[in-house]
């Protein structure tokens, strides 16, 4: 008999799967410019179908920095930032244009424990939050001189 480590056998199989997206129900949207000059003061429209509470971070692909949070009610818009609060867009070192991603994470969780996330630390802590209590938005923003 020839050894096992030596011996291999090789098996193909066809599978056929109907494959359905799964969803956790929830809406959540978010609407607002993607295009700034420096020193521009904007918003942005959320909707949800669910409340939540809104955590608005500010990236920029390395670093993720908690700039907002709010509390979002169902089937009604909601403006962000509000209360007399503002975001602005400010070009950083003198760069005569720039890319920010925007992220906003709709959760029943509390997520005020930290305010900045590095992205790996960032990604982790959002795969630790169940799927079914979790909607995150990505809007890309561009901001000129």
């Amino acid at each position: 008999f020839p050894s096992h480590d030596k011996c291999h056998e090789v098996c193909q199989i066809d599978l056929k799967a109907e494959v359905e997206p799964f969803t956790n129900g929830t809406i959540f949207n978010i609407s607002g410019e993607t295009y700034f000059k420096h020193g521009d003061v904007f918003t942005f429209s959320m909707y949800s179908n669910k409340v939540g509470n809104v955590y608005v971070y500010s990236t920029d692909g390395e670093s993720y920095d908690m700039v907002y949070t709010t509390k979002i009610l169902p089937e009604r818009e909601t403006k962000v930032p509000a209360n007399g609060y503002k975001f602005q867009a400010l070009l950083k070192n003198n760069s005569k244009i720039q890319k920010e991603q925007i992220v906003f994470v709709l959760t029943g969780i509390d997520l005020t424990e930290r305010k900045s996330y590095s992205r790996i630390e960032f990604n982790e802590m959002i795969k630790n939050i169940p799927f079914s209590d979790r909607e995150v938005v990505y809007h890309n923003i561009n901001i000129v001189r």
